[in-house]
């Protein structure tokens, strides 16, 4: 995991999202949002890049529904080419998948375990899980 802290773009999966989104179109941010945030089955492994980008992604309308502060530049132009009329459509997604990288069959959460860190990567989703309510 190329990761140097807990936070949601503390990462090189969460800056390579930044990184597309900000090079798209409105629409075609919408639609990646989308399936990001599309919940897996719940007997099926979620990987760790699946789990990071979730992660970023509701982060990113956490931010949108101006309910999580963002200083970065680059974040702040990924979360102003997310259409305002998608985001209800995308919370429900976004709130499962905080829950599901936490939870069984998750290499997200395996790697965080492993890490020693899993405390501390539960309180800064929980942060996003709060702004997302």
């Amino acid at each position: 995991m190329g990761a140097w802290g807990t936070g949601p773009f503390e990462n090189d999966d969460a800056l390579d999202l930044i990184g597309e989104i900000n090079d798209s179109d409105p629409d075609a941010v919408a639609e990646l949002l989308s399936e990001i945030l599309s919940v897996p089955d719940p007997k099926d492994d979620l990987d760790e890049v699946d789990g990071t980008e979730a992660y970023a992604a509701a982060a990113l309308l956490a931010a949108k529904l101006e309910r999580l502060e963002i200083s970065s530049p680059d974040v702040l132009d990924a979360v102003s080419k997310i259409p305002t009329d998608v985001v209800g459509a995308l919370l429900p997604g976004a709130r499962t998948m905080l829950t599901r990288i936490l939870g069984e069959n998750s290499e997200f959460a395996e790697l965080w375990i492993e890490s020693g860190r899993l405390e501390k990567i539960r309180g800064e989703i929980g942060k996003i899980q709060r702004a997302l309510r």
